[in-house]
């Protein structure tokens, strides 16, 4: 389902509807149906990392979280601290790609200071 389809439904609905999660749980006898019910705590961007491992297609997707209190608050904890993980690991790697750019100007200009300059030859009158 995306935003404009999920939009479309919810405008049938009064604005202060509290809205749920309901998951279908499978269960061995086939006359019952299990539903676990979680109030909606938030909404997660999420980009699939590893679309090559079939779970994604790379898309970015918007998750609906909810759950057990704990478990959501564990879960958000857990999803700042791989972030700011990331974040510092690719701050980490630009620092060094900056200073291996500088490295290298650094090391053209020194080698452009050695070469002699050729001046061209003045021209006989």
């Amino acid at each position: 389902m995306n935003v404009r389809e999920l939009i479309e439904i919810l405008k049938d609905y009064p604005a202060d509807t509290e809205i749920e999660m309901g998951i279908i749980a499978p269960v061995t006898d086939e006359d019952q149906i299990a539903v676990d019910r979680y109030p909606i705590e938030g909404v997660l961007p999420w980009e699939d990392d590893h679309p090559d491992d079939g779970d994604g297609d790379g898309e970015p997707v918007l998750w609906l979280i909810g759950g057990e209190e704990d478990d959501v608050e564990a879960f958000l904890d857990a999803i700042d601290d791989d972030e700011v993980e990331v974040d510092a690991e690719e701050e980490a790697e630009a620092e060094e790609e900056a200073e291996l750019e500088e490295e290298a100007e650094l090391e053209d200009e020194a080698e452009a200071e050695e070469e002699p300059s050729e001046a061209a030859p003045e021209p006989d009158e």
